[in-house]
């Protein structure tokens, strides 16, 4: 089946942000989310899981992020969450946190929550992409 053009990808926002914008971030990815169709559970999971990525880009990258906001052929949405900073180990484990631990659940929730989740890092950056479908599979 080919694609049309109502099946290209559209970019809903670009939006730079600090810690100052985490608010933001979160209120437009709920907007996003509920302009693709996710349901409110869906919606809540999307807008978690970019606020835990978006919250890592500032705590550790630099202190800055870049939002990227997708909707994919209306059946998903993509949220890609880049910094300049240092990079992430590639091989850092994402387990399931202990109740005593105080951080450190960010990358576990955000894989427990998304339909799929792709992390590009390097001493350049860190990409974090996250989707979500509107169907839940």
């Amino acid at each position: 089946m080919s694609r049309t053009i109502e099946d290209r990808p559209v970019t809903l926002l670009r939006q730079s942000f600090t810690i100052r914008h985490l608010k933001r971030v979160r209120r437009l990815v709920g907007w996003a989310a509920h302009r693709v169709g996710l349901n409110r559970e869906r919606r809540q999971g999307m807008v978690l899981a970019v606020h835990e990525a978006a919250a890592n880009a500032v705590k550790h990258g630099g202190g800055t992020g870049e939002l990227e906001l997708i909707q994919d052929d209306s059946r998903s949405l993509i949220a890609q969450i880049s910094d300049d900073g240092p990079g992430m180990p590639a091989d850092a484990p994402v387990d399931h946190p202990s109740v005593e631990q105080t951080g450190g659940r960010g990358r576990y929730l955000i894989q427990e929550t998304c339909d799929r989740v792709e992390i590009r890092t390097g001493p350049a950056g860190t990409t974090v992409r996250l989707e979500m479908d509107v169907d839940g599979t």
